[in-house]
């Protein structure tokens, strides 16, 4: 299966690599080290499996992965990242992607563990993505439950750094309009 890998850390970006190609059914056809680049890749090759950092400079994981899979909606998405905070986790769940792992408490097994479950057609999250969802869910105060939909999407832009512009096209609106939104 052809694979993409997007993490903007050298030395994890090439341990998953050793990874893969470790892994018989899996064929490494490029690495990524931001978001924009990523998506062009991601285009070139059209990989059934991604490896995707969620804190990678030039867009969000999270935004890379809703693009790709508007893209490609069978494409299999496996979140990496030491990030475990409710939002980014409730993003992750929203997006239906095949998998989180928590790259301060994974080794090479339980990686190949969780692509293994994913090429299979299931799914992997971690033990801390899960121990973290459970408290969100119990959580009557949980931002899901006071936020609107379109109103956690602005906020994770705004969060992960974008500018108006970047946020306008990711929403889908105008770049004079975000500055209300924001206010709200």
């Amino acid at each position: 299966m052809k694979t993409l890998i997007v993490e903007d850390q050298a030395l994890f970006r090439d341990f998953l690599v050793a990874v893969l190609e470790r892994n018989d059914q899996l064929l490494p056809i490029g690495t990524a080290a931001d978001g924009e680049e990523a998506l062009e890749v991601f285009k070139r090759h059209q990989p059934r499996l991604v490896l995707l950092d969620i804190l990678i400079p030039e867009h969000s994981g999270i935004i890379v992965a809703k693009k790709i899979l508007s893209m490609a909606p069978l494409t299999r998405i496996i979140a990496i990242s030491a990030e475990k905070d409710p939002k980014t986790l409730h993003q992750i769940q929203r997006l239906r992607l095949s998998g989180f792992i928590d790259k301060n408490a994974t080794n090479a097994i339980q990686l190949n563990e969780a692509i293994e479950q994913v090429l299979k057609g299931g799914t992997f999250f971690s033990e801390s993505f899960l121990a973290t969802l459970k408290k969100l869910r119990a959580d009557p105060n949980a931002f899901h439950k006071i936020l609107s939909k379109r109103e956690q999407e602005f906020l994770t832009l705004v969060g992960a750094g974008l500018g108006d512009e970047e946020i306008a096209e990711a929403l889908g609106i105008r770049a004079a309009s975000v500055p209300s939104h924001r206010q709200n």
